[in-house]
């Protein structure tokens, strides 16, 4: 009959070892079984291992470093170059080496809007492409909620949002601007707002607020 090792261990940074979201580990089918149990690429016999568990178990402390180290190696196989690629950004911001509003700012949106916002954040960084990429991710995060028109006699680039304005969205809106905008662009955002339609010579076929689309017809 097979012997099993397992253990459930606390979060890494809970100082009284409370069990809320501990990580839970059957060490037969983890990499852990081999890290406790394999010296020098020599698998140990059954009573060594229980020996050498025995005595892992009176080091609490030790034992939870190792399996969350363990547990994060497992999770980190699993990442994508795209997904070092963003996390490499994603630690650059915290850092504040992409500039102190990122720093602030960024921390205040939802996972997944920074997980959208990274991921365009790596796709521009290869491109020239900065307008063409700020289109993409705010019509990535607002879906057909978001138009975009310029004003050939104004001079402005209208960005008109059907959703209304909110904290996030407009830190989202002064996000992109800054990361994906020619920062030389006159650029005016509308919320809650449909744009203008014109036809092929530019006449205005429907008022601001009557239309979804602001496509040139």
């Amino acid at each position: 009959m097979s012997v099993y090792y397992s253990c459930i261990l606390p979060p890494l940074d809970s100082p009284d070892c409370e069990y809320d979201n501990a990580v839970s580990v059957d060490l037969n089918y983890s990499s852990l079984f081999r890290v406790l149990f394999n010296v020098s690429g020599q698998e140990e016999s059954r009573e060594e291992q229980e020996k050498r568990w025995d005595v892992l178990k009176k080091q609490p402390y030790l034992l939870n470093v190792l399996v969350h180290y363990v547990s994060e190696i497992e999770k980190m196989s699993l990442y994508t170059k795209k997904d070092y690629e963003k996390r490499k950004i994603y630690r650059e911001i915290c850092d504040g080496r992409r500039s102190e509003f990122l720093q602030r700012e960024f921390v205040k949106i939802s996972e997944k809007i920074q997980d959208i916002i990274l991921f365009y954040m790596t796709e521009s960084e290869k491109s020239d492409g900065r307008r063409s990429c700020f289109e993409d991710v705010m019509t990535k995060i607002f879906g057909d909620n978001v138009t975009f028109y310029f004003d050939t006699v104004k001079n402005i680039y209208y960005i008109a949002v059907i959703d209304e304005k909110n904290d996030e969205y407009e830190r989202v809106f002064k996000i992109c601007k800054f990361l994906f905008l020619d920062i030389f662009l006159k650029t005016e955002i509308k919320w809650n707002c449909y744009p203008v339609v014109f036809d092929k010579n530019i006449f205005r076929i429907a008022d601001e607020g009557e239309q979804r689309c602001g496509t040139i017809i």
